[in-house]
């Protein structure tokens, strides 16, 4: 077994660092899905992401999985700026969220991406954080019936102050 400082070679093997290319965000326009994931796996990566999910999500999944990569994680809800932080969003995104936690479910996808909203000039930012968190706390008891492996929820702040 050969060292290499502090780990060995097969440690450091398994060592993959697990990063992820966010579609369609770092996709060339003019690059082919199936080509530009054979791409990302060829050079090292353990996963994509997708923003939003569209008529072809289904051909995203199977894609990914024929090219060795996971789907990281994907939008639960729509609206980067219209978010959690506004309490009358909170029944709209319950329901996006409960339809894409099913999906992600199906999937084997760990991750969705919530979106907190844009800052409001009524609210200061510990009242936003609250909504956030009141928001969230409506679909946890939904989100955890997926068993152990569970989702993690990333809220994404599009506050700007």
């Amino acid at each position: 077994m050969v060292e290499l400082g502090f780990i060995t070679v097969e440690e450091e093997a398994n060592m993959r660092i697990k990063q992820s290319v966010c579609c369609p965000v770092l996709k060339p326009e003019d690059m082919d899905l199936e080509d530009f994931f054979r791409e990302v796996s060829r050079i090292g990566y353990a996963a994509v992401e997708i923003w939003y999910r569209g008529d072809d999500f289904e051909e995203f999944v199977e894609l990914a999985h024929k090219n060795g990569l996971a789907v990281a994680s994907m939008c639960g809800h729509s609206s980067l700026s219209d978010g959690l932080n506004k309490r009358s969003n909170h029944e709209r995104i319950e329901e996006e969220l409960r339809q894409s936690i099913d999906v992600a479910a199906r999937h084997g996808i760990p991750g969705l991406i919530c979106f907190s909203g844009n800052g409001q000039p009524y609210q200061s930012e510990i009242e936003a954080i609250k909504a956030v968190a009141d928001g969230l706390s409506r679909i946890a008891r939904y989100a955890r019936g997926w068993g152990a492996r569970g989702l993690s929820f990333s809220t994404i702040s599009t506050t700007c102050r």
